[in-house]
């Protein structure tokens, strides 16, 4: 972002030896997407989205490793030299780390009587609740108790932030009450404008144009 600077450690994963098969985590689906926000207008229920802070370094691994750190790291923590670092947390970077973090994350769930669902392994629901997940984007709709109930769990094991609803993983989401019905829009016009303009610098979109809507 203009005006902001981040940095952070990371794993070389070039370097890991893991398995592929023991890497893979699933992320939430067009269609689980558009079921979850079929049922939130169906039921009348309200949407939430929210975002997690530092995802991956929320889940304990589930193997040994040991890391060697620059210098300029070995110096500030006052590691001697020769010495490496044992890893506790998935760390950005780690071919596991991904499915370290779906794992802790879908134990927390279970643990408070929410349950995934046979299809869609991102999608999970208790009576009154549906929640989405996409790595640390979560969208979740329900009734008021039990969306105020799944935030208060969400705010005692992670740092969230919430978002709007309006751009969610590319889709930009219109969900409204007219006349005491709930109405549902989804497009992807913002996503589709930038892809046009990455790959064909010198098109120009006119916005003016109408074109067919697939």
């Amino acid at each position: 972002r203009e005006g902001r600077r981040k940095s952070g450690m990371v794993v070389l994963g070039n370097h890991d030896t893991i398995d592929p098969s023991n890497t893979y985590a699933p992320t939430l689906s067009s269609a689980g997407l558009k079921i979850l926000l079929s049922m939130a207008t169906s039921m009348k229920w309200k949407v939430v989205t929210f975002d997690i802070g530092n995802a991956y370094l929320n889940a304990p691994i589930s193997r040994e490793i040991y890391l060697n750190i620059p210098d300029k790291y070995r110096r500030m923590l006052k590691v001697p030299t020769g010495n490496a670092i044992k890893l506790k947390r998935a760390l950005y970077g780690l071919r596991s780390s991904g499915r370290d973090w779906y794992l802790f994350f879908r134990d927390i769930l279970c643990t408070h009587q929410y349950k995934a669902c046979t299809f869609d392994a991102t999608l999970y629901g208790r009576p009154g609740l549906l929640l989405g997940k996409n790595v640390d984007d979560i969208i979740a709709c329900g009734t008021r108790i039990e969306l105020d109930r799944l935030l208060g769990i969400m705010k005692k094991k992670f740092s969230i932030k919430i978002q709007s609803i309006s751009d969610y993983l590319g889709y930009n989401i219109i969900y409204q009450r007219i006349e005491n019905e709930n109405c549902l829009n989804i497009t992807q016009h913002e996503y589709i404008d930038k892809v046009a303009k990455f790959y064909f610098s010198d098109l120009e979109v006119n916005k003016q144009e109408k074109l067919p809507r697939t």
